[in-house]
């Protein structure tokens, strides 16, 4: 997933397919989950809403039927 290694691969087999692996998509999903979680916590802080998505990371990385009763009802309540 790193650009040099992508482009290099460009430059000298263009004709290989580029596979990319779950592992580096969903690494790149969560970093990118978080950041927006995060951005969204402090601004909602700035304005003066209750914290709701404070402490929530986890909450947006599992899979539904995999959330404690405390996790369910924190993804309900932030929507």
């Amino acid at each position: 997933m790193w650009k040099g290694f992508v482009g290099v691969i460009r430059k000298k087999a263009s004709g290989a397919l580029h596979i990319l692996d779950r592992f580096h998509i969903m690494a790149m999903m969560n970093k990118a989950i978080d950041k927006v979680r995060a951005g969204e916590v402090k601004r909602m802080k700035q304005a003066g809403y209750p914290p709701l998505l404070k402490h929530s990371r986890w909450v947006f990385l599992k899979r539904v039927w995999n959330l404690t009763k405390k996790q369910a009802v924190q993804a309900f309540t932030a929507r």
